[in-house]
């Protein structure tokens, strides 16, 4: 029998390639690539899950907050209940930011890797909407005895 041409030529450019690097640029690539996949594959295997990068940030908590309160604030002189209607989305945000933080697997993990700060922003966030919820109330209350006082 009469060895295969084919894989003697396989060989001979194998061989060729590791001799001579510059000539066979494919082949230099293809080492290139495979090592370049074993490299991440290791690397892939080393990472570690954080919580943080799941969570929303102080920026997005403070955003959902303040606006949620200015438009909250804004409308409590149009309606009544357009101020309290503009305070759901705000609502559900931080509700669910809250949820996160009571979590008995997740919230120790959240605490330690962003720190204490991280609560005491919430909470201050809640508060700034809160604070804007009683003054839309109170001058809808104020504006509302003030036009019954100009009627009589």
């Amino acid at each position: 029998m009469r060895p295969s041409t084919s894989n003697n030529r396989m060989n001979l450019t194998a061989l060729r390639a590791a001799r001579y690097p510059d000539r066979y640029p494919d082949m230099k690539r293809t080492i290139t690539s495979i090592l370049s996949a074993a490299f991440i594959v290791a690397m892939a295997s080393r990472a570690q899950a954080e919580v943080m990068d799941k969570e929303a940030s102080l920026p997005a908590i403070w955003t959902f907050a303040l606006a949620g309160g200015a438009c909250s604030l804004i409308l409590w002189r149009v309606r009544w209940w357009a101020g309290i209607a503009a305070l759901v989305p705000a609502a559900l945000f931080l509700s669910g930011v809250y949820a996160e933080l009571r979590d008995p697997y997740v919230g120790p993990a959240i605490l330690l890797e962003a720190g204490p700060g991280y609560e005491r922003s919430f909470w201050l966030a809640v508060g700034a909407v809160a604070v804007c919820q009683i003054i839309g109330a109170t001058y809808w209350l104020w504006t509302k005895r003030r036009a019954a006082s100009r009627i009589t």
